[in-house]
């Protein structure tokens, strides 16, 4: 090695030190920011104050900047909710949709369970039940959730029926908190129209079909549950405060 790149590693593992240093120093005023913020019931996501904040840069001056905040995100959210938080219900309640934009307020990876199951079958849920029935499709699930038990610090989003299985909450349970979110058969149907992919409902979407699995599953999502959100009339960040909002004050 030329001793001219010696010199310029050495000159960047001296940058790295003291970047590491600033990131450490960042962090624990990040973690005093959170603190006050719980007290003051006030949101980690502050999308002006982030967007003022990148305004100051460009290209990838701007990107480590994007990094670091959701970084920062991210540690605030462990200060306010130490725990994974898991969105349980019905499909057409907005569980992906929801575990997205919440994830994203909160600096978190988003795992949604159907999707991550697709790419391990290497095929579509409907496939599978097709191929193989649910009772196959409800194993590999089972076993997944199983697999997630290390994970932390995630918001994850099950299936419909995930949590029919009493071993599966239990195990999510351990992860985290569980949200339920709800809609009326109406909503549900409206959002679903159209939608051949939910092997559940047979291929076709009526009011009538998803009124009868709702009522058979009640028991089950109120006891799994330990908040409710019900998301009908609600947009997607109306209803990521409102299931911020419950754990806050369930924290309090």
């Amino acid at each position: 090695m030329s001793s001219l790149l010696q010199d310029l590693r050495g000159k960047l593992d001296n940058c790295d030190g003291q970047l590491q240093k600033l990131f450490q120093e960042r962090m624990e005023i990040i973690q005093k920011v959170a603190a006050y913020k719980k007290e003051q019931k006030l949101p980690i996501y502050d999308p002006r104050r982030e967007a003022e904040i990148l305004s100051r840069y460009t290209g990838s001056e701007q990107e480590f900047f994007r990094t670091l905040l959701r970084l920062s995100r991210y540690e605030q959210s462990l200060v306010l909710f130490p725990y994974n938080i898991i969105l349980i219900g019905f499909m057409g309640v907005g569980k992906t949709s929801v575990g997205a934009k919440l994830a994203q307020h909160l600096g978190r990876e988003f795992l949604d369970l159907d999707d991550l199951l697709e790419k391990r079958l290497e095929m579509t849920i409907s496939q599978y039940f097709a191929n193989q029935g649910e009772g196959a499709f409800r194993r590999e699930e089972g076993a997944l959730i199983q697999e997630l038990r290390a994970r932390q610090g995630v918001v994850i989003a099950t299936g419909g029926g995930a949590i029919l299985n009493s071993r599966n909450v239990e195990t999510l349970k351990q992860q985290g908190r569980l949200v339920l979110l709800t809609a009326t058969p109406q909503t549900i149907t409206a959002r679903l129209q159209g939608d051949r992919t939910r092997p559940v409902l047979g291929g076709e979407v009526t009011e009538e079909g998803i009124a009868t699995i709702l009522s058979q599953r009640k028991s089950a999502y109120a006891q799994a549950a330990q908040y409710t959100i019900s998301t009908d009339q609600l947009t997607i960040e109306e209803v990521v405060d409102a299931v911020l909002t419950s754990l806050a004050q369930a924290d309090n």
